[in-house]
């Protein structure tokens, strides 16, 4: 059966008696790899015909492969494809599609892409735009949680290269996390464990609003960089698909050498492909744990079969699933 949704994205508490409902029958989704693959599957079950969009980099690529209908991007980089307002449009209107879902990455986090979604007269799969919006600053969103009851940890902002209140910054206590104000994915977080080294933290990070959130490190909640430094494992080698050139860390690639990386997670199909096509057969001489079926059929597709799989797509699933089979 096909699922009925609103269609109202505004985000408005309008009477529900007033909502407009249309079914979906044919989802596009906005985002590759294994992120599509899951949806997929999931539409897939529900009896909604599955599109998947590709650039010309992912032509051969799995989520490509299983789509029902799959529309090609031309273009290589991120950039030129997959954050094309326009040409996901075009490819929703040239495949028929109802609905386009985002992911997560990519256009997920666009109000900007949302509206023009439902300007188009589309089903939006996800949070209303202006939802996008205000969760897209960190510091509007805690702002904005704090109005709401919410707890939140105690935080100063810092805009610019204006150096904090020393007073303030003494409020909140030893070690803080620098956090920058818009992006995702732990990019520029830094752990300041004293006042001497605050002012280098925060110097790559000078130019427009951040913030400083104090850091609970002594809870009970292990953290993938507290397994790196207690038993060798190293959490995952980042690698950004927008880069036109991708090189491995010289550090891991020593450590590899030498034998001294016991576990390395993969948390993606794409992160899989990458460390195996920078590192391989250095791999060899550490274990991998893979956070979910698919990322380990994508391991052993490589040759390089997981050693550890997660129970639940999650981290601490992951780790977990580390934990049982110890450390070297």
């Amino acid at each position: 059966m096909n699922p009925d949704v609103s269609d109202s994205n505004s985000g408005s508490n309008s009477d529900s008696s007033n909502v407009q409902v249309r079914p979906i029958t044919s989802l596009l989704v906005a985002n590759r790899g294994e992120i599509a693959r899951r949806i997929m599957r999931t539409a897939r079950a529900m009896g909604i015909t599955t599109i998947a969009v590709y650039s010309d980099a992912d032509a051969q690529s799995p989520h490509a492969a299983e789509a029902d209908v799959a529309v090609r991007l031309p273009g290589v980089t991120p950039g030129d494809t997959y954050l094309r307002h326009d040409l996901l449009l075009e490819a929703a209107q040239r495949s028929g599609a109802d609905a386009i879902h985002p992911g997560y990455g990519f256009l997920s986090e666009s109000g900007e892409f949302a509206r023009a979604v439902v300007a188009a007269g589309l089903i939006w799969v996800g949070p209303p735009a202006d939802a996008i919006d205000a969760m897209g600053s960190k510091i509007g969103s805690k702002d904005m949680m704090r109005a709401a009851g919410v707890p939140t940890l105690p935080s100063i902002t810092v805009d610019g290269d204006t150096p904090p209140d020393p007073d303030a910054v003494a409020l909140l206590g030893w070690p803080l996390l620098v956090k920058a104000s818009a992006g995702g994915g732990g990019r520029g977080m830094r752990i300041v464990e004293g006042p001497d080294a605050l002012a280098d933290a925060l110097a790559p990070q000078a130019a427009g609003k951040r913030f400083l959130l104090a850091r609970a490190s002594r809870g009970r909640q292990v953290l993938p960089e507290q397994l790196a430094a207690a038993g060798g494992i190293v959490e995952q080698v980042v690698v950004y698909a927008s880069n036109d050139v991708e090189t491995a860390d010289p550090q891991i690639t020593a450590a590899l050498e030498a034998g001294h990386v016991d576990w390395v997670t993969v948390t993606s199909s794409a992160i899989a492909r990458a460390i195996v096509g920078l590192f391989g057969d250095q791999l060899r001489k550490a274990r991998l744990a893979s956070i979910s079926p698919i990322t380990s059929e994508t391991l052993r597709e490589l040759g390089h079969p997981p050693a550890a799989e997660a129970t639940e797509y999650t981290m601490a699933g992951l780790v977990a699933a580390i934990a049982e089979c110890g450390v070297r």
